[in-house]
């Protein structure tokens, strides 16, 4: 009799239960972003009286088959490298790429500055040593880029790529036009920076894993050819000359410091600030073009 008792009384909280458990499901399914708001909505501040604001769910990355694929064929491969050097995938990046040479650098910070991981071979760029000017000229840009979150193809038709970013601020103030200016894979540049794909792989990788970490954005800074006295008085004669050595603080700055100069990028040019500066010493040096 007892165990009747108490198996009714069982059957009872499930009648209740069901119903309610069906109707919460219908509801979430009907609209699972409100679910989402919930999930990710900040804890009240108990000690606050006025109502704080929601916070919007973080931005996933975006992702494909192939960046997916990246990270299983590149990270076993990685790993033991950088953990040799000290480093470890998802540590900040810097890029530097030189078109005569057709060489990118990846550089990885760690505890003294910034480390090159490797001198990546540039399988095509197309047009001539010179910065990118209008949509169409088959120039590839130089000068100073970035490459943010939202900034990353996964879904490339050129195996992976990021964009750089062309025309920043600056380029715009000039009047120059262009656009999806990427670093990308498929060895073939109509303008852009074109790496083998597995190479491509490596770097998306580690840029991506970077912004992963907390990185804001990778700098990327894109000059003719290594900013030397011998190439700077060989190229002397070029319209571009002066734009080139206005480049050379930034370049020097990074081999000197091993780490990327502080750069503002605006209508007035490139601005990159000296060491003394960044500690509150000596003036930047404004860097501009013709």
């Amino acid at each position: 009799m007892l165990a009747s008792l108490k198996f009714g009384k069982l059957a009872a909280v499930r009648r209740l239960l069901i119903p309610i458990f069906l109707t919460s499901a219908v509801h979430a399914a009907a609209d699972p972003l409100a679910i989402d708001a919930w999930l990710y909505a900040p804890a009240p501040q108990l000690e606050t009286p006025a109502a704080q604001p929601r916070q919007s769910p973080p931005m996933p990355f975006p992702s494909s088959d192939t960046s997916r694929s990246a990270w299983i064929q590149q990270a076993d491969f990685l790993r033991p490298r950088l953990a040799a050097m000290g480093l470890r995938i998802g540590d900040p990046i810097h890029l530097r790429i030189f078109k005569q040479s057709r060489e990118l650098e990846l550089w990885i910070q760690g505890a003294d500055g910034y480390v090159l991981y490797r001198n990546f071979p540039i399988c095509d760029v197309s047009g001539t040593l010179g910065p990118k000017r209008f949509e169409g000229d088959f120039q590839a840009p130089e000068g100073f880029y970035s490459v943010a979150r939202e900034r990353l193809h996964p879904h490339s038709e050129f195996h992976l790529a990021f964009n750089l970013g062309y025309p920043n601020e600056f380029d715009r103030a000039l009047g120059r036009t262009g656009s999806n200016i990427m670093i990308h894979g498929s060895c073939a540049s109509n303008g852009c920076f074109a790496m083998t794909d597995y190479y491509m792989e490596q770097i998306y990788m580690l840029t991506e894993a970077a912004l992963r970490g907390g990185q804001p954005a990778v700098g990327v800074e894109i000059y003719p050819f290594r900013m030397t006295d011998e190439n700077l008085t060989a190229n002397a004669g070029s319209s571009w000359a002066e734009f080139w050595r206005s480049l050379r603080p930034a370049h020097d700055h990074f081999l000197e410091h091993r780490v990327p100069a502080r750069i503002a990028v605006g209508a007035f040019g490139y601005r990159a600030l000296t060491q003394d500066e960044a500690a509150g010493g000596a003036a930047s040096v404004t860097i501009s073009a013709p």
